[in-house]
This record gives structure tokens, C-alpha cells and sequence, in this order.
């Protein structure tokens, strides 16, 4: 909680009215409003590094949600922690914690003891959603897990060994261009919007993996003429 600025003024005596702006007095209330406010900012400051030292609680919900495929098994519908955890074959007690998380990150809604996805996760967690971010989100939970052995790279100056990683958090060539294009999906029709080719005949996208700037592009000048140029997995 912020505390309120105290702002004391020293008030001289009718009889001494010419020192009300003597240096003497202004550094007292200077000195009686800082302390007053110090505490605000650092708790504003504790705040911060709480949020940072936390963050991983919030990530590993969504981590572990995605790859249960909560989101998908719910759906359109509506289902209790027991439906839920039987249709994800998980354990009943953990799900409904790890569901009631989810309604406080706003990620799910909770009607009496019914869950369902938001708004939120019915655009960007539903596999077939076409601003889906599930890959994107699977590369995360991959890359989590090397960031985790950050102290020993830092110390050693070697980097994270792949043999860190769950083997079941897919990271082949397909997994990341999929990842990518989850990445690109909402940016690629902006940036097509952005840059303007209208004289252009012809685009080589190099890297384009599955052609998702390509399409955005294509889409919003029709005349340009694009090639992508990646491997044969990305494409």
C-alpha cells in the first residue's frame, strides 16, 4: 500500500513573515516529506521484485496446461474438476488447484464449480484457433527448463547441455517453425499492412518457414509475386 505524502509546513510568526522562504525552514520540510515518502517507494520497489521472483509460478501453470491440453479438452463447455481431471487423465486434487490458478490469472472462468475457457484462452490456448499459441507456448516450457541451468552457464561459460530438457517437449525442426508461425500470426498481416510494396513485383522471404509474413504479404498486395526459402522440415 502507498503511503500518503505528508506535505508540513514550519509557518514563522506573524512577527517574522520575511524568513518563510529561509533556506533553514525549506530543508526541514524537505526533509519531514522525504521521509514520509520513502517507504511508498520502497514498497513499490519490493513489489517489483517480488513480481520478477514469482514469475515463474504463473509460467509453469500455463506450461503445464498447455501441454495437458486443458484448454482443448474444455472447449466450448463447461466441466467440474472431476470431469476435467478424468478427461485428462491427471489426479482430481491437483487439477482443480491447478485449474482455480488459471481462474486467477484470468486465463479460465469458474461458474459454481464449473470451469470454462475465457475469451483469452478461447483465441490464443484452442489448437485450432487460427491465433493459436500453443506451439509457441510448448517452445517456452522447452526453453524453461535451460533457462533453470542459468547459474552454472554464467559460471562456467558453457552452454546448457539439451539432455536438460524433458524429452517429452518436442524441439525438432517442425516444432519450431511451428512455434515461429504461433509467434507470427497476429504480427505477420500488421507488418504486411506496414510496409508498403505496392511497386514491388517480386519478395524472397528467406527463412520463411511456413510462409506465414509470405501469405500476410501476398494477401495484402496481390501483384507481389513470393518465394519462400527454408528446408524442407520448416516448410
Amino acid at each position: 500500500m502507498l503511503c500518503k505524502r505528508w506535505d508540513i509546513f514550519i509557518r514563522p510568526s506573524s512577527a517574522n513573515r520575511s524568513d518563510e522562504n529561509a533556506p533553514g525552514a525549506e530543508t526541514l520540510q524537505n526533509r519531514i516529506t522525504t521521509s514520509h515518502t520513502r517507504p511508498a517507494m520502497n514498497t513499490v520497489r519490493s513489489h517489483l521484485i517480488d513480481k520478477i521472483a514469482q514469475g515463474y509460478r504463473a509460467a509453469q501453470v500455463l506450461f503445464v496446461a498447455v501441454r495437458l491440453g486443458l484448454f482443448d479438452a474444455l472447449g466450448k463447455r463447461s466441466m467440474t474438476a472431476v470431469q476435467l481431471a478424468k478427461a485428462l487423465r491427471a489426479d482430481q486434487r491437483a487439477t482443480r488447484m491447478l485449474s482455480d490458478a488459471l481462474v486467477a490469472l484470468g486465463i479460465l472462468v469458474k461458474r459454481g464449480p464449473a470451469y470454462a475457457n475465457s475469451r483469452l484462452s478461447e483465441s490464443f490456448l484452442l489448437k485450432n484457433s487460427p491465433t493459436s499459441q500453443q506451439a509457441l507456448i510448448i517452445h517456452n516450457a522447452a526453453l524453461y527448463e535451460r533457462w533453470a541451468c542459468l547459474f552454472d552457464a554464467v559460471k562456467t561459460g558453457t552452454p546448457v547441455p539439451s539432455e536438460v530438457e524433458d524429452r517429452r517437449l518436442r524441439r525438432d525442426v517442425l516444432a519450431f517453425s511451428r512455434a515461429m508461425a504461433a509467434s507470427g500470426s497476429i504480427q505477420a498481416a500488421e507488418t504486411a499492412a506496414k510496409i508498403d510494396l505496392r511497386s514491388a513485383k517480386r519478395m524472397l522471404d528467406i527463412g520463411g518457414g511456413p510462409g506465414v509474413y509470405a501469405i500476410a504479404f501476398a494477401r495484402r498486395w496481390p501483384k507481389l509475386h513470393v518465394t519462400v526459402l527454408d528446408c524442407a522440415e520448416a516448410i
